[in-house]
């Protein structure tokens, strides 16, 4: 069903309503309603509602009908399984009977002893309740319809239910309802009868150029309209923002290094027994300078390793070199002098020696 306002809103059967946003208003006959009958009593209180109201009221009709569509589409699958069908090629490549046959050969099955009877009638039960609600929700939609028709229609406003969601002027616009699922929509009923300037003021980025010739183009451009689920992917965002924040300054406190990167020493190893690559670039074995390093994360891991070089043996002079960077450092971090920090390492040497028994 779709109504003649609905195509001139350019609002498709199959859109699909997340939400909406409106306001609601009381609304009070004069004594001409005397002797109208309950319908042309509706239809007149219609004409002194604002069009946010109105469509606020279409909008929950909307949502109650796309609803009730997606239940029958899930009912017509049970109707065809009822009814013996198959997939043409697999789960979700549609059906090899048509909706009237395989509705045609499930109403057959309920009348027959067959061990399918009590599933076909369940599903045709449930599809006369999806169709009845989808006909008592486009009956009362057709009055709020007939309003809109009567005063030429209006400027409306949609957006569309992901992060980077456009508004558009209608659930019609040829960037929408592209893929197999039909675009998700909010109906933005505050806006309804709004001028089109303010409507793409406050879209901001999210004006779609097609559906509003005179919104600009840019990215950068501020939106104060929000789609269902913005706050919470916000929240999202802002948490995960918080959590790297952290994250970095706990880096900052355990480690060495004024952004919390990896602090690493360099020295040289002089007359080195190993192998490596001679001048002519051939593998050699023999003595060599050879760059060593060692990269340390936190504070702690620096002065373990600093502790281990002068538990286990003497430094070499060259092993010196990268152990008085651990030492100043570890002096700069915490604004000492070089000496009162070499007479805190070697106390935990000490320590570490009278603990292993040494």
């Amino acid at each position: 069903m779709s109504s003649p306002s609905r195509v001139r809103a350019g609002i498709p059967t199959g859109g699909q309503f997340a939400a909406s946003a409106h306001h609601e208003s009381d609304i009070s006959l004069g004594s001409d309603a005397a002797g109208l009958s309950a319908a042309e009593l509706y239809a007149l209180s219609l004409q002194s509602q604002s069009e946010p109201d109105i469509d606020a009221k279409l909008a929950v009709l909307y949502g109650q009908e796309m609803r009730a569509r997606a239940r029958r589409g899930r009912v017509l699958d049970d109707i065809h399984i009822a009814a013996g069908d198959r997939q043409k090629f697999g789960y979700g490549m549609g059906w090899r009977m048509s909706n009237d046959e395989a509705l045609q050969q499930a109403q057959e099955v309920a009348q027959q002893s067959d061990p399918r009877t009590a599933q076909a009638q369940r599903a045709l039960d449930a599809l006369a309740v999806a169709d009845a609600e989808i006909e008592r929700v486009t009956a009362e939609q057709l009055p709020l319809d007939s309003e809109f028709d009567r005063r030429g229609g209006w400027n409306r406003a949609f957006v569309v239910t992901n992060a980077d969601g456009h508004v558009h002027s209608s659930m019609g616009c040829s960037t929408c309802n592209r893929g197999v699922q039909a675009t998700s929509f909010a109906w933005l009923t505050d806006y309804s009868g709004a001028e089109e300037e303010k409507i793409v003021s406050d879209a901001g980025w999210r004006a779609c150029t097609q559906c509003y010739p005179s919104a600009p183009v840019g990215d950068h451009l501020t939106s104060r309209i929000k789609a269902p689920g913005d706050d919470e992917r916000e929240k999202a965002s802002q948490d995960r923002a918080d959590k790297k924040a952290q994250a970095a300054a706990d880096r900052i406190a355990k480690g060495l290094t004024p952004d919390g990167s990896p602090f690493i020493v360099r020295w040289v190893e002089h007359g080195a027994v190993s192998w490596h690559r001679g001048p002519d670039g051939k593998q050699v074995y023999g003595e060599h300078d050879r760059d060593s390093h060692e990269a340390f994360k936190t504070e702690r891991s620096a002065v373990m390793w600093y502790v281990d070089q002068h538990f286990y043996r003497p430094p070499t002079a060259d092993q010196r070199v990268g152990l008085d960077q651990v030492v100043e450092a570890v002096a700069a971090k915490h604004g000492k002098s070089t000496e009162d920090v070499r007479a805190e390492l070697a106390v935990k040497i000490e320590a570490k020696r009278k603990r292993e028994g040494l």
